[in-house]
């Protein structure tokens, strides 16, 4: 099939033409979903559903996971329509529209998660595709992008105790934690289990992957606002952990996920709001690169 390019007009509910919207054909080799690798799948791993959620009854079932795992990667179609079937989860999703994280594919699955995640979907641009980069990603884009993942409200990572699945017990932790562990061991913390945890994980050495990556970079100002802010949240979390609901939520462990942090907090009616605004600059800065990179094309013209 030829790439083409077609001109539509578009009316509001008065019958009044408003706006022109080109839309392109594309060959499939260069959409965004063809970008990653995705690496094979050699082990069983309880599937997820949702955050907290084993699939233990889905039909269409994806339970194994590649070698050095860090997380799953919901990723349903290529276009706006499939939007909200983008995610985060520290499982395998449970269908096969997904895919594992592996360190070595964990920048582009994190780039691919912000681009899907960020910008608006509206009727008018519903079955526009997501498109791999025309030009060169900057260090400080792919780094934006990271970070906006990672505190978005589609990370839905998660840190799970003795989840038995098959006839095994599995431990699921979160490799998407954001803090070093000499960090948080001089945070306040009024869950004297969860205060050993996190005494013995310095002991042994056990950051997670994400820390240590971020530990490494170099990250603009809208970033840093961003972990700023985060920090704060997740000092509120650990001084309010005798009053959360820790059954409901599955925390058992120190290093919990940003869904388990936030939704508990919020239960409670314990602020997040430090982070609101640092992530709206970070969008507001990242959504016209994702234009100008050639991830998606700029199809409505307003008249």
């Amino acid at each position: 099939l030829s790439e083409q390019k077609i001109s539509l007009d578009i009316f509001n509910e008065k019958i009044e033409k408003f706006a022109v919207k080109n839309i392109h054909t594309s060959r499939s080799e260069n959409y965004l979903n063809k970008w990653i690798n995705r690496p094979r799948n050699v082990k069983k791993f309880p599937p997820m559903s949702s955050a907290l959620k084993i699939a233990y009854d889905n039909k269409d079932k994806n339970d194994m996971i590649a070698e050095n795992f860090l997380a799953g990667f919901m990723i349903k179609g290529n276009d706006f329509l499939n939007q909200n079937s983008t995610a985060l989860l520290s499982g395998p999703y449970a269908s096969h529209a997904g895919h594992s994280i592996t360190e070595e594919n964990f920048e582009k699955a994190l780039i691919i998660h912000t681009v899907r995640r960020l910008p608006k979907a509206t009727w008018i641009n519903d079955r526009d595709q997501f498109m791999q980069p025309t030009k060169k990603l900057s260090r400080e884009f792919i780094c934006d992008a990271v970070i906006w993942s990672l505190f978005s409200n589609s990370n839905n990572t998660a840190a799970i105790s003795n989840v038995e699945y098959e006839g095994k017990i599995y431990q699921i932790q979160n490799n998407f934690y954001p803090f070093k562990v000499e960090e948080i061991i001089e945070w306040k913390c009024t869950d004297a289990e969860i205060r050993e945890k996190i005494f013995l994980a310095q002991i042994r050495n056990e950051d997670r992957f994400a820390a240590k990556y971020l530990s490494e970079q170099k990250f603009s100002d809208e970033a840093k606002e961003i972990l700023k802010a985060a920090k704060i949240i997740y000092k509120r979390y650990y001084e309010n952990l005798n009053r959360l609901d820790k059954g409901k939520f599955k925390i058992t462990t120190w290093d919990a996920g940003y869904y388990q942090i936030r939704m508990s907090l919020a239960e409670k009616n314990l602020s997040v709001e430090e982070i609101i605004m640092p992530m709206k600059n970070l969008s507001e800065k990242l959504l016209p690169q994702i234009y100008e990179l050639g991830f998606l094309q700029d199809e409505v013209i307003l008249l």
